[in-house]
Formats: C-alpha cells, structure tokens, sequence
C-alpha cells in the first residue's frame, strides 16, 4: 500500500491481476489512471521483433534439420511447430530472468546487508545482478527510493519507478534493463515516472541512467535534462493516443443494409 500527495491518495498493486493492477483512491474518489506501461505499448516496435521472432524460429530449424539427411514428415511438422513457439519460450525464460534481477536489486537496496541474500551463484540472473552492483559500486551513490509508485494527478497516469538516488550528488533516476536492445520507450517511461514524482514532491531528477544489465557487462544510457523534457512530450503524445481510442471506443461498421439494397 502506498500514500501519495500527504495521504490524499492511496495506491495499492496486484502483481497477478490481469486487468488494472493498480487500485487508486483520491481524496476517497476511485479513479482508474492507465499505467505507465501501457500507454508506452502503444508504441509499435512490431518491426524489430518480428526480426526477433523470426531468428528465433531458424535458429531451432537449424539445430534440428540438420544437412545431408532425410527426415520424415512427422519429424518436420514437429520442428516447424516448435520453431513458430520458440519466440515464446524464449521471450518467457528473459522475462523470467528480467524479474528476478529487479528483485534481486529492489531487495539489495531495501535490505540491510545481514538480512539481504543474492542471487545464486553461477546463475544468469546472479551474474546480472553481479554487473549492475559493479556500476553501482563504481561511483558515489545515496540510495534515495526503490521500486516505488508514482501517480500524476494533472495527466492520470501511474506507475512504478526503478530506483531514484544520488548519482555524485545528482537526483538520478535509475532505470534497470536486461533487456538485448534499449528502446526511446524506456526513456519515456523514466522521463513519466520523474514527472509524476516531481508533481507531488517538487523534487525533480535531473538525469536518467538506463542500465542494460547483461552477463558479461552493465551499458549506461545518459540522459541529461532537455532530453527528459523531449521524451515526456514524448510520451504525452502517447498518453493523448490511449486518452482518444479510449474516448473512441470499440471500432465498428456502420449499421446499413446498404449492400443488400445492391
């Protein structure tokens, strides 16, 4: 349970919901903001991720049709099934990991250090977390919050930040990926969360670290205050677009029996 803007708004999450996992109050108001994520989905990157999707169903074509040999048809539709499956499976087992390197940071930042416990060792997920640590380690940091709910009032929306903290004496809003590309909707979303939060505390960061935590290294994304300005309007656009197929409704034809009088 959260308590925003002097306890004038309530905020609780369902991590399992399917549909609206953030249950919101205001002054006693329900009030059903759409969540930061949602609105920045509605940014296509179909492009990219059909290529994704599409590399991922020949690299099982390659592993299993192998050259120089007869294979029969049974043996075929079995590979091409699962080739148009693999993206899923794939996709699952990152997600997977991408949740479980969040935890592990949100727990290594709110914990004390007798009480937090890592990641296994030799795992994916503890060797992520291990790289993000490095980044962190490597500069004067003063955690400020983690894993934390914004809501802005004036636009209606909300969301969950990574972390905010003190980078060498910089309100900093860090932002964890372990994702393979970052994409300009990462920053829209960070560019939302600190103007939410700014709209409720008047404290406003001044930067965005995007991390993309992988294996072998963490790759910091900067970005400095004109560039938040750029992508909040960014994703105003974004909130504008849910706001008016909203208002717009389910798509339908139009009730005729024109046709038949042809």
């Amino acid at each position: 349970m959260s308590h925003l803007y002097g306890g004038e708004v309530v905020v609780s999450f369902d991590p399992d919901a399917k549909r609206d996992r953030y249950k919101v109050t205001d002054r006693g108001e329900k009030v059903k903001p759409p969540s930061v994520t949602t609105i920045t989905n509605l940014k296509d990157k179909s492009t990219p991720l059909m290529k994704w999707a599409v590399n991922c169903a020949i690299s099982i074509c390659r592993e299993k049709v192998l050259p120089d040999q007869i294979h029969g048809q049974q043996f075929l539709e079995d590979v091409w099934k699962e080739a148009t499956e693999n993206y899923s499976t794939v996709r699952k087992k990152a997600a997977d990991v991408g949740t479980q390197v969040h935890y592990a940071l949100e727990r290594y930042f709110k914990d004390p250090p007798d009480i937090f416990a890592p990641p296994l060792s030799g795992t994916p997920v503890r060797a992520r977390f291990d790289e993000a640590i490095k980044w962190f380690n490597a500069r004067p940091i003063k955690n400020i919050c983690t894993e934390s709910v914004v809501y802005s009032r004036k636009h209606n929306y909300i969301g969950t930040l990574d972390n905010l903290s003190e980078v060498s004496n910089v309100l900093t809003l860090v932002d964890f990926k372990a994702a393979k590309s970052v994409y300009s909707t990462y920053i829209f979303q960070a560019a939302a969360y600190i103007m939410a939060r700014a709209e409720e505390t008047g404290e406003k960061a001044e930067q965005i670290y995007i991390l993309q935590i992988g294996e072998e290294k963490t790759i910091p994304y900067r970005y400095g205050p004109a560039e938040i300005e750029t992508a909040f309007e960014g994703f105003l656009g974004l909130l504008h677009m849910y706001d008016a197929e909203k208002k717009l409704g389910r798509i339908r034809p139009e009730e005729t029996d024109w046709i038949e009088e042809l």
